[in-house]
């Protein structure tokens, strides 16, 4: 059974970009990020909390998300933060 709690703890209210994902993979994930109380955003600024990079990651979102100071993470590291 997943914990619903610790899940919102996860990733609620933080500001998130998904890049470097197919059309329907990046609307899934952000979808199931959003239920779970993220801030999806589609542009990497200096409130982007998390930047979630899939096979193809844009290096310009990569590297604006390094100097921001930004959390980067790959797919499985997200979808365990989910549940």
């Amino acid at each position: 059974m997943v914990d619903w709690r610790s899940i919102v703890s996860n990733v609620a209210g933080k500001v998130i970009v998904v890049t470097g994902f197919g059309k329907a993979e990046r609307a899934d994930l952000e979808a199931r990020l959003t239920a779970a109380g993220a801030v999806v955003t589609h542009s990497v600024s200096g409130k982007t909390q998390i930047l979630v990079t899939g096979p193809k990651p844009g290096p310009e979102k990569v590297e604006k998300a390094r100097k921001s100071g930004a959390e980067i993470v790959d797919e499985a590291t997200i979808r365990s933060r989910l549940g």
